[in-house]
């Protein structure tokens, strides 16, 4: 269960039968009741090159294009394709 208002950061991970009261963090695994944090996904440097990458708005043809990358690359994978991504 998630309370009104609570907002859950891109990548997040919700335990299941969990109930989130406060902000989750993006790319964070939380759990339990209260929900508390159960460990990070990636490394702070990580999570901002995810963010900045934004590749959730990429267009549909780069998304089948580096589906790969997406499910199973690195951040820096990532990050190095949006960056291609924004200089075409």
């Amino acid at each position: 269960m998630i309370t009104p208002r609570v907002t859950i950061g891109h990548g997040a991970v919700i335990a299941a039968h969990s109930v989130v009261s406060k902000d989750v963090e993006p790319y964070t695994v939380v759990g339990g009741n209260p929900a508390g944090v159960i460990r990070h996904r990636y490394a702070p440097e990580e999570v901002q090159q995810l963010l900045d990458a934004r590749w959730w708005n990429w267009p549909i043809e780069a998304l089948i294009q580096h589906a790969a990358a997406i499910m199973g690359g690195t951040p820096s994978e990532l990050a190095a394709i949006a960056a291609r991504l924004r200089n075409r």
